[in-house]
Order: C-alpha cells, then structure tokens, then sequence
C-alpha cells in the first residue's frame, strides 16, 4: 500500500505540472484516448539541482478523429518548456516508435529553448531531435508540429522540418530570442506573432486561432493523409464522377476550380496568406487524395520568388507520400524584377523543377489559361514528368508571352500604325491565337488532349483511377 501511496503522490505531482498542457492535448485529441510514455523519466538541471518532472514533456500515443497518432507535447509550466538531453531522449524514444508503428507524428511545441545549465550537451539533444525528425520521419511517416506558442531558438529549425505546421496566431517563430529580435530591429515583440510574420516568410501551413478549430483543421488532414509513403487507394465517394461544371467555360479561377474538380467541392488550402498568386490545397477526386497547385492571376500574373519556395515546399512534401499532383496552369512565368534576381529567383526557380523531376509521385497538369516559359517547363513539361497533360480551348502555351513576341515579331508595323496602343492589342491576340494556341502543342505530342473546361473533373477522375492503380 505504501507503494501505491508514493506512485498516487508522484502521479499527482506530474499532473499539476502539467494541467495546462494536458488541458490542451484533451482539446484536440478523442477522449480518453492519450496513452502516456515515459511518464516518469527525468533528468536534472545542472544550473539549480531542481528535477523536472518529466522533463517538461508529455509523450504518448492517441487518436484523433479515429486516427492514430504519436505525439509530444512541451509543457511551459515546467523550467518554460525548456528543452533538456533527457526530454530530447524521451522525444526522440517516441519518435522510432511512430516510425515502427506507420502512424503520424504531431510534435506540440511551446518552447523558451534550450536548458541552459546542462551545457553544450542540450545541443546534442538538439542534434538528435534533426536527425530523428530527418531520418526516421522525413518521406516515412506524417510529421505535423503544432506551434502553441513559443518556438525559440533550434526548436524553430527542427519544427520547420516538419512536413505541415500548424501554428497559434499569437504564437511566435524565431531562430533568435524575440526580445533580442525586436530589439536589433527597433520593433515591438508582438510583430514577430504569427498573425504577422507566416503572410512573409510561410511559417504555417495553417494559422489557427482555438483549440477548436486545431482540431477540426488536423482532422481534415489527417483524414487526407495517407499513414506512410504507399500508394493511396481510392476511398468511399458519393460525388458524381461525371459531375460538370458549366461556370468554368466563362470563370476558371482557382476557387472555381477547387469547387468543380474536388469531390463535393471540399479542399484544404494551406500557406494561405504565404505568397497569395500562387494556391495550394489537398482534396480528394474519385476517393483518392489529390494535391492541387493553381495560380490566381488577379494577385500577380507572375511566380514571385515566395512562390517558388511555396510551391517547392509543398511539392517536396506531397511526393514523399506519393500523392497525385494536380497543376492548374495559369501563370506567365517568373515575375520580372530586380529585387527578386537579388533575392535569389534562379536558385529558387531552379529547387522547384529539382523536387518537381524528383518526385516518382503521378503529376497531371491542366493548363487553363496561360503557360508561358518556366510557367510551362515547371508546371506541364512532359519531358519534366508530367503523365497527362490537358489544356482547355482558350488557353495560351509559348515559350515567350504575347506581348514580348509582339515586339519582337511586329516592331515596324508598330512603328507604323496610326493608333500604337489598338494596334499592340491586335497583334497580341493575333499571337496568341495563331502562334501559341494549344493545337500546336497538342500537333507535337506536348498536350494529350484540348477539352472544354467544364469537363475537367470528368477528364481527371479517369486519369486519376487508371494512374493510381
């Protein structure tokens, strides 16, 4: 019995320093359904001899909407959340067991950083954390970080290896101490928030705001992605295969898009505020998790370099589950400008073809408007990877855009026309209709098929059942 009375009393005290974060956990997860590891483990901070109670983390498994994940959670009610080696062993413990399990792993951080009193061992931890999250979850299992409030320091770094993150608004990322930030940069702590910073650097996947919605949002995920790099087969699906959408012939931007080809018109878009010309959601077409890229040219008709690494990253992520890619194209290249050659625009430019010829996952391209040079190469390129490639009727595919061949092609009746503005029009349609119409891509092998735009969701439930097969 004295056993027991020393097991309820340690029991207690683990949980009282964790309520809060246990709290939480209970929000997002099924009830009843966390099953704790490592309850005891603890090390000891060398600065102060004070022993902390599970090291600051909760470890387990669970579900959440039926699925079955690992987790950990951060508890900043013990030493802040500060990571020590023994917690970094306890992370990494439930890390290879999600690995072995072929089951998701969520990592809930709210983290000051590091435990500064064990010394440079807290950077070994550290370093085991990036080579768990590296090599045991990267391309093998669904790895989710949940930032619920801070992620200081090499925390931030092992988060961002992360294949989706998902972040509390009033949440903060930085590699540095955000006092010392805000101070180097003469602005408040709170404009480092995620509210403010994931629109510039994509930071999030998805900024969320409740425990609530957390839940709801990882649901959706989870439910779209598959639990390790295999093939996705075909789910259950009610929507009509066949289903058409008439309002695409006269309006084929993106939401339409997503609401037409999706089954029942449902996707997730993530990165939402992050470079907003360039869209990226899942959904599922025929039962079978799709990953959609499309462009909204009211933004910017051009990819600007954010876009690029939007792109690139989501790409990267998608193919090490071998899940389809769907682009819809409609974009007239890389954005001219010298701040983007400064900012590096051909190396970016030049990461995403790489992930996109790397990836052994099916890829399908539509291209519904324009598809000018890189947008093309990138985007619909067979000899890029590309097995099916549509175009709708009107859409325009050259290697340069209409209004530089006019320049080029049509300078001296430029000069010589009585209304120079009228006349550049002109020639511009006259370009685009004679010279990079979609028939002459299709002539050479370069498109499979043209097809009215109402029709792409009957076209891509088919290509997609006999490719995923």
């Amino acid at each position: 019995m004295e056993k027991i009375k020393i097991l309820d009393q340690n029991s207690d005290l683990l949980t009282k320093a964790s309520s809060k974060i246990r709290g939480f956990i209970d929000e997002i997860v099924d009830p009843k359904s966390l099953v704790e590891t490592d309850v005891f483990l603890a090390g000891k901070n060398f600065l102060d001899g004070t022993e902390a109670l599970g090291e600051g983390v909760v470890t387990g498994y669970a579900t959440i909407d039926g699925n079955p994940v690992y987790l950990f959670a951060q508890n900043a009610e013990v030493l802040s959340g500060s990571l020590s080696r023994a917690g970094a062993d306890k992370i990494s413990k439930n890390i290879e067991a999600a690995a072995r399990a072929g089951v998701p792993f969520i990592s809930i951080i709210d983290s000051a950083g590091a435990r500064i009193g064990e010394g440079i061992g807290v950077c070994e931890g550290y370093s085991k954390l990036f080579s768990k999250a590296a090599n045991e979850l990267l391309g093998s299992v669904p790895h989710i970080a949940v930032v619920k409030g801070n992620c200081v320091g090499l925390m931030s770094v092992y988060t961002a290896l992360a294949d989706f993150v998902f972040a509390d608004e009033k949440a903060k990322i930085s590699v540095n101490a955000p006092l010392v930030v805000a101070a180097a940069s003469k602005t408040a702590v709170d404009a480092l928030t995620v509210k403010n910073t994931a629109g510039k650097s994509g930071s999030a996947a998805i900024v969320y705001k409740t425990g609530a919605e957390l839940k709801e949002k990882l649901t959706e995920l989870l439910d779209l992605l598959p639990p390790d790099a295999d093939y996705i087969a075909a789910g259950d699906y009610t929507d009509d295969l066949n289903r058409t959408s008439e309002n695409l012939n006269t309006s084929a931007d993106y939401a339409s898009l997503f609401a037409a080809v999706a089954d029942d018109g449902k996707t997730l878009e993530l990165y939402a505020d992050y470079a907003k010309e360039v869209k990226c959601a899942l959904g599922k077409i025929a039962g079978i998790t799709t990953a959609f890229v499309a462009f909204d040219p009211t933004v910017n008709k051009f990819i600007t370099v954010n876009g690029l690494k939007k792109i690139s990253r989501f790409v990267y992520s998608i193919s090490d589950f071998n899940i389809p890619l769907i682009n819809f194209v409609d974009s007239k290249g890389i954005e001219p400008s010298l701040e983007s050659e400064l900012n590096g625009l051909s190396g970016e430019a030049a990461n995403l073809i790489t992930n996109i010829a790397l990836a052994d996952n099916r890829k399908i391209a539509v291209i519904t408007g324009n598809a000018i040079g890189y947008a093309y190469s990138a985007f619909a390129s067979k000899a890029l990877g590309y097995d099916y490639v549509l175009a709708t009727v009107d859409s325009v595919i050259s290697p340069i855009n209409p209004e530089t061949a006019t320049v080029l092609l049509y300078d001296e009746e430029l000069k010589k026309a009585v209304d120079p503005v009228a006349k550049r029009e002109e020639l511009n349609k006259k370009y685009a209709e004679d010279s990079a119409n979609p028939y002459i891509a299709a002539k050479d092998g370069y498109v499979d098929n043209i097809i009215e735009p109402q029709l792409i969701r009957p076209y891509l439930a088919s290509i997609l059942t006999m490719l995923t097969k």
